[in-house]
């Protein structure tokens, strides 16, 4: 018999709690993803004076919608369906809430931001005590869940497949830091892109395949091909599968271990989905205009956004807005189809309407579905015109408001932003509503019992709901941390403490650092273009920035930088090294190896970059005679 999830996520309280939990949580981000809107958006961003608050909104919308929102709901459909609930949920929830909100105590604590990959963190000892507390309670239920669910539906089996991803996404975590070795050492700021960079591939796989098992749950009274639903499902799973094998054969953060990772999303994340949506498209089809009811509406709606995202990630050429267009698009269509089974468990069962084509229950998230399409049209725009990413406005003007980059897309963008979030929180609204008439209708009939776990539920709710009306504040500059040795000049984090201005330099020069790491060399020239304004005389920073600018393939504009660093220091060695690198590549070979000679007299003996140094040197020296001739 095919289980009622509905009736499981309404009347369990483990579940539902687990699914205010998940909705909340997707409100909050939603007024950070407004704060994002409003510091790209021409006009407004001004109004705001959020460019200090960008990033570590960055990484909180980031947090809340793709990581607590999501695997929220996983586990509370997980939980749902399990035979018997688990004893232990309630305390996994309150684990889980208390990881919430010690993540956004890190944000109120103005915690350095890091925009790694995937998931950008706020370096901060309460933020990853929260992340990891959370997601443990999600791999325990998960477990559960891959023991406990047993039944013949197919949309059950695709979310008993789900359960185990997030075990998938552990063991890469745990491979990647077996594999970092001495590396270890240099900081969260410098880990968290090779961390988290492998297991986020993971979790896109995870969001993928969950997806699908809402589409077949919402299309579960449509005649579908079992068995190539079973090949769909099966294909969508396998990919996660080939993360650890990677990282076995594989340092995470090896030039190998990339190359695989991103083949493995490029050819493995969109297959099965394809094929399963081929397949409720033909269903649709035989059952006729006259069967279409909200179900198939909203079916439909999330099928259209994530299509929209793949044929956006085909246009995708360096770090531009187009990348976050590509998973605003498929991260979209998932949250579109979990809204539609949040909705479905919030309609009290005297409103279900016996006709099928009650579009009722679609108009939310069709309105939601419609601000994201204009807002994954407008990111496509603005990174087609070169917008980069994870930067607010002022990044994207050259010096006055008729040079933004984009503009008209990020116009477009924040329309569509303001309709999502207003759907969003009127979601939220409903869901209190709900869980209000859940605690209600569970109300102990013995005068004087009070349910301690829903008073602590709702306290829970409170206390994450008033971190969300958190955000009309400015957040403050904190001090640098975990900066990789060499590149962090003396003296910044000391004179962090003296005055804001130094303090915004330390943070900046940090994020520019995290940057040139992970390879985002848009967001270092950002980075290290303010921490000129407010230092100029820094002669790391213009190092710095020659290298940004060499990965951006500008080596003329670069060679300037690295010439200002030595005149402001001459024995700034990092910067010769830099200058040969730049002038090699404008075709000065004899100031290349003179530049790279004076690298090699100042370097130390065990310098890691003394051998690549001196091998360039010979390669030119043997080039030298054939460019005279």
């Amino acid at each position: 018999m095919e289980p009622d999830l509905v009736a499981c996520l309404r009347m369990r309280r483990a579940p539902f709690a687990w699914l205010v939990m998940g909705v909340s949580a997707l409100a909050i981000g939603a007024l950070f993803a407004a704060v994002l809107a409003i510091s790209r958006t021409p006009g407004l961003a001004p109004l705001l004076g959020a460019h200090g608050a960008f990033p570590a909104a960055l990484v909180m919308h980031v947090t809340l919608v793709t990581l607590v929102w999501m695997l929220s709901l996983m586990s509370a459909c997980w939980l749902a369906l399990a035979d018997p609930v688990p004893r232990w949920a309630r305390t996994l929830l309150t684990v889980a809430a208390a990881g919430v909100l010690m993540m956004l105590v890190a944000w109120w604590r103005g915690s350095a931001a890091v925009l790694s990959n995937y998931l950008p963190i706020l370096v901060d000892p309460w933020y990853v005590a929260g992340l990891s507390g959370f997601f443990l309670a999600v791999v325990l239920i998960a477990m559960n869940a891959l023991v406990r669910l047993d039944a013949d539906a197919i949309w059950v089996r695709g979310l008993r497949l789900t359960a185990l991803q997030p075990l998938l996404v552990l063991a890469a975590l745990v491979l990647t830091w077996a594999g970092l070795g001495p590396e270890r050492d240099r900081g969260l700021a410098y880990l968290a892109e090779p961390l988290f960079w492998p297991a986020g591939h993971a979790l896109q796989f995870a969001y993928v395949l969950f997806m699908m098992s809402a589409w077949l749950w919402l299309m579960r009274g449509h005649a579908l091909g079992h068995a190539v639903v079973r090949l769909s499902l099966a294909m969508a799973a396998l990919p996660a599968l080939g993360v650890p094998v990677v990282l076995v054969l594989h340092a995470g953060h090896s030039e190998a271990a990339r190359e695989a990772m991103t083949w493995l999303m490029k050819w493995g994340a969109w297959p099965g989905a394809v094929l399963l949506i081929m397949v409720l498209l033909s269903a649709i089809a035989r059952a006729g205009r006259r069967q279409l009811g909200a179900s198939e509406a909203v079916t439909l709606a999330s099928i259209g956004l994530f299509v929209a995202g793949l044929l956006i990630g085909t246009l995708i050429r360096g770090n531009t807005t187009l990348v976050p267009a590509h998973y605003h698009g498929t991260i979209g269509a998932a949250t579109l189809a979990g809204m539609a089974i949040v909705l479905a468990t919030l309609r009290a069962p005297q409103a279900r309407s016996n006709r099928r084509r009650d579009i009722g229950p679609a108009i939310l998230p069709l309105a939601f579905g419609g601000g994201f399409v204009l807002l994954v049209a407008g990111l496509a725009m603005a990174g087609l015109q070169g917008a980069p990413r994870k930067l607010p406005l002022t990044a994207l003007t050259h010096g006055q408001e008729a040079g933004v980059i984009g503009g008209a897309g990020l116009f477009l963008m924040a329309a569509g932003a303001v309709l999502a979030i207003v759907a969003v929180l009127i979601l939220a609204g409903t869901m209190l509503r709900g869980a209000i008439g859940q605690r209600a209708h569970h109300a102990p009939t013995v005068r004087g019992a009070i349910d301690r776990r829903w008073l602590g539920l709702s306290a829970t709710l409170g206390l994450v709901m008033l971190g969300g009306l958190m955000l009309s504040r400015d957040e403050p500059s904190g001090p640098a941390s975990g900066a990789t040795p060499g590149h962090t000049p003396a003296g910044i984090t000391n004179a962090a403490h003296a005055s804001a201005k130094r303090a915004e330099l330390a943070s900046r020069f940090q994020q520019g650092v995290v940057m040139l790491h992970a390879r985002e060399h848009a967001h270092a020239l950002t980075a290290f273009h303010r921490v000129l304004q407010i230092d100029p005389q820094l002669p790391e920073a213009h190092v710095n920035l020659g290298f940004a600018l060499l990965g951006l393939g500008r080596a003329a504009q670069a060679r300037s930088f690295f010439e200002s660093a030595i005149e402001l220091r001459r024995e700034q060695m990092n910067a010769y090294y830099g200058l040969a690198v730049a002038l090699e590549a404008t075709a000065d070979l004899p100031g290349a190896i003179g530049a790279m000679r004076a690298y090699t007299h100042l370097a130390r003996d065990d310098d890691p970059y003394l051998p690549k140094a001196r091998s360039a040197l010979w390669e030119w020296e043997q080039r030298l005679p054939r460019v005279r001739r």
